[in-house]
């Protein structure tokens, strides 16, 4: 089954809670390396992922996005994106306790 762009962005800024280089991202997101430089390009463009020693890390917009992402697929019932297997209820409560 193919994933939105969304769901890849998600998947993406899932994986990046922590930073990470864009070899780990590729191999955690399953991208190629031109899928991985369009998508975190676009991604840092818009202010979701920024660059920290040279890895990628997602922003408070970022996780923003995917609070609202999570939303949206739980009233369309869409299961939740691929590689997040967490939510991101969970997600702020690794960040803010």
């Amino acid at each position: 089954m193919n994933r939105s762009r969304f769901e890849i962005m998600a998947d993406i800024m899932q994986a990046c809670l922590l930073p990470r280089g864009k070899t780990r991202i590729m191999c955690k997101v399953k991208l190629n390396f031109t899928q991985a430089n369009e998508y975190l390009s676009q991604l840092t463009s818009l202010g979701l992922l920024s660059r920290e020693d040279g890895d990628y890390v997602t922003t408070e917009r970022g996780r923003q996005f995917m609070s609202a992402y999570n939303r949206l697929c739980e009233i369309v019932g869409i299961p939740e994106p691929s590689t997040a297997g967490m939510k991101v209820q969970t997600v702020k409560a690794y960040f803010y306790g």
